[in-house]
C-alpha cells in the first residue's frame, strides 16, 4: 500500500487539489444555503410551513452527507494506503475533520448566510481576502509576529470571539433574518480579532514566559572573533532600506546533551557617547550546539543608523529569547533499500538508490526528531570533486511537531537531510550535502524543552562597516546562525 500513495503523491495535478477543493466547496455551499435566501425580498420560504431551526437543522445535515462523510473516507484511504492502519488513528481523523476542515466550511457558510446570490458572495470573499491581506501586512509594524511561542495567548482570544461571533450570526440570521444587524456584527468580530492582536501585551507576555538569566546561569556565552569578512562585493546601486551585518562570533558554553535555540532577537547600537539606537524584535531561528564554535551571526540595523555610524567604534546589544533544549531517548536506525518503518517517525525510504535525503511520513504530524549522522562512517562513496569535510556529527533537527496542512491527506512528510561545512565555517563557502545510502546508521533523538530565557549579550567594539553585506556576497538567512 505504501507503494500506491508512493505513486499518487508525484501525480502534478494533484497539488492544485488544495487549491480548488475548497473552491468547489464554496461554490457548493453557497448554492445549498440561498435555495433558501436568507436576505432580499425573495424569502419565498417564509410562506411555507417552515421553521427556521428545522432549515439550519437540514443544512447542517446536508454539510454532514455532502462534505464531512466523503472527506472522511478519503482520509481513511489516504492513511491506508500510506501504509498506516485505520481503526488506531480514528481519534485523529475525528479532530483532523473537526479541525481546519471546519474552518473552511464555517467561513463559506458564513458568506453565503449574509449575502444575497452567487456572484455576491464572491464580491464578499474577495474583499474579505483582501482586507485579512492588508490586516497581515499591517501588523508586521509591531513587534507581534517576531514572539511566535507567545502568538497562542492572543490566538486563543481571537479564536473564543470569531467562534462565539459565528454561532451568534448564523442563528440571529435564520430566525430574524436582519442583515444589517448580523452583517455588523461580523464585521465588529473581525474588528475584535485586529485588536485583540494589536493591544495583546507581548512585551509583557515575554518578560514572564522568558525570564532573564543570570549571568551564571545563561545557556551560552558569546564573544566576538577576529575574522574578516572576506571580499568585498561592489556598492549597492539604491540603499537599501535595512542594512544587514555579518558578525563573526564565537559560541561556547553550551551544555552536553543539549541545543538552544533563538526564538527572536533585538539588536541595540549604542554609539562612544552613550546614544542608544533600538530594532524591534525579528524572528531569527538559529540553532547551537556543544561542538558549534565558529558561528556567523547575520544582524540587520536600520539604513540611517548605519550611515550614521558605520565608521565609528559602536557596541552592539543583543537581547535574545531562546529556548534550551534537551535530548532524551537515544537509538539508532539502519537505512534500508526501499521503505522501511522507524519507531515514532513512521515510513522512510526513497525511491533512488544514491540520495541526499530521507523522506519520512507519519500520521497527521511530523514528530520532533533530532537525526545525527557520521560522515566517517558513511557507506556512500565520495563524489570526485567532494572531499570529507569535518569528523563532528552532521544533525537534521525538527525541533517541533508540524501538523499536516493539507485539507484532505492526514500523511504528514519529513525531510531528513545532512550537510557538511569546511572547518572555518565561512559564509563563503556554502555547505555540502551528504548522501545517505542502504546500511547508514543514523542516530535519532526527542528534543524537550528545558527552559525559556532571556539572554543579553554586548559585542564591542565594532565598526559596522567593516561586516557590511554588499553586492555580489550571499546573504543566506536573515536570522542569528550558523552559516
Amino acid at each position: 500500500m505504501g507503494r500506491i500513495y508512493s505513486y499518487v503523491s508525484i501525480i502534478p495535478w494533484l497539488e492544485f487539489v488544495p487549491i480548488l477543493l475548497p473552491v468547489a466547496w464554496f461554490l457548493l455551499i453557497v448554492r445549498l444555503v440561498q435555495d433558501e435566501s436568507l436576505v432580499g425580498d425573495r424569502q419565498w420560504w417564509v410562506t411555507k410551513p417552515y421553521q427556521w431551526p428545522s432549515l439550519l437543522t437540514a443544512k447542517l445535515l446536508s454539510f454532514f452527507v455532502w462534505f464531512y462523510v466523503p472527506v472522511f473516507f478519503a482520509q481513511c484511504f489516504l492513511l491506508r494506503a500510506a501504509g498506516f492502519a485505520v481503526t488506531p488513528h480514528l481519534a485523529g481523523l475525528l479532530y483532523n475533520q473537526f479541525g481546519s476542515i471546519s474552518v473552511v466550511l464555517a467561513a463559506c457558510f458564513l458568506i453565503a448566510c449574509l449575502t444575497r446570490n452567487l456572484g455576491h458572495a464572491i464580491i464578499a470573499l474577495i474583499g474579505l481576502f483582501l482586507l485579512m491581506t492588508g490586516f497581515s501586512g499591517f501588523e508586521r509594524f509591531p513587534p507581534n509576529r517576531a514572539l511566535e511561542p507567545l502568538q497562542s495567548v492572543s490566538d486563543t482570544l481571537s479564536g473564543i470571539v470569531a467562534v462565539t461571533a459565528s454561532l451568534a450570526v448564523v442563528l440571529w440570521q435564520f430566525a430574524r433574518r436582519k442583515t444589517v444587524h448580523t452583517r455588523s456584527v461580523f464585521l465588529a468580530a473581525i474588528a475584535a480579532t485586529w485588536i485583540i492582536e494589536l493591544a495583546t501585551p507581548y512585551r509583557a507576555l515575554m518578560e514572564k514566559k522568558y525570564p532573564v538569566a543570570s549571568v551564571q546561569d545563561q545557556p551560552f556565552r558569546m564573544a566576538l572573533r577576529s575574522e574578516p569578512l572576506g571580499k568585498p562585493g561592489n556598492p549597492p546601486e539604491k540603499e537599501a532600506k535595512d542594512i544587514f551585518l555579518r558578525i563573526p562570533v564565537e559560541v561556547s558554553g553550551i551544555s552536553p546533551g543539549n541545543f538552544v535555540t533563538v526564538d527572536a532577537q533585538q539588536l541595540t547600537v549604542e554609539d562612544s557617547a552613550g546614544a542608544k539606537w533600538q530594532e524591534e524584535w525579528t524572528f531569527s531561528g538559529g540553532q547551537w550546539w556543544p561542538d558549534d564554535r565558529a558561528i556567523w551571526s547575520m544582524l540587520s540595523v536600520k539604513s540611517s543608523v548605519y550611515q550614521k555610524l558605520k565608521s565609528q567604534s559602536v557596541k552592539l546589544r543583543l537581547e535574545m529569547a531562546v529556548r534550551e533544549y534537551h535530548l532524551e531517548d537515544p537509538r539508532e536506525f539502519r537505512v534500508q533499500e526501499g521503505e522501511f518503518r522507524v519507531p515514532t517517525l513512521g515510513i522512510c525510504g526513497t525511491r533512488i538508490p544514491l540520495r541526499t535525503n530521507l523522506i519520512c511520513r507519519s500520521p497527521f504530524v511530523i514528530p520532533q526528531f533530532v537525526a545525527t549522522f557520521d560522515p566517517a562512517s558513511a557507506k556512500c562513496p565520495m563524489e570526485p570533486d567532494k572531499t570529507p569535510q569535518e569528523s563532528s556529527p552532521l544533525r537534521s533537527v525538527n525541533p517541533h511537531s508540524l501538523g499536516e496542512r493539507s485539507l484532505i491527506s492526514p500523511v504528514a512528510t519529513s525531510n531528513i537531510s545532512f550537510f557538511s561545512y569546511l572547518p572555518s565555517r565561512s559564509p563563503l563557502n556554502p555547505p555540502k550535502s551528504q548522501n545517505i545510502c542502504p546500511g547508514d546508521t543514523i542516530g535519532l533523538s526527542t528534543p524537550v524543552v528545558s527552559r525559556h530565557v532571556r539572554v543579553e549579550v554586548l559585542l564591542e567594539p565594532v565598526q559596522m562597516e567593516n561586516f557590511r553585506v554588499v553586492q555580489g556576497q550571499s546573504v543566506g538567512v536573515v536570522a542569528l546562525g550558523i552559516f
